[in-house]
């Protein structure tokens, strides 16, 4: 649904990729995964120390 209103917006404003960031933990980075966006990096806080709470940054390009 969110991917949606994001293409209705793109077709208004234009652009061609979508960023965020989620959480490391398998379920959300694989569903995101599935919806076609791509991990390029992630965000260390200060003080982190559990590896599942690293926010990884992901983007999806559109096609069209």
């Amino acid at each position: 649904m969110a991917l949606q209103r994001i293409l209705d917006v793109e077709y208004l404003i234009g652009g061609k990729t979508v960023y965020i960031e989620c959480n490391a933990q398998p379920k959300l980075f694989d569903f995101y995964s599935a919806a076609g966006f791509l991990a390029f990096d992630k965000r260390n806080k200060q003080g982190n120390i559990d590896e599942n709470d690293v926010p990884v940054q992901m983007l999806k390009y559109f096609n069209h």
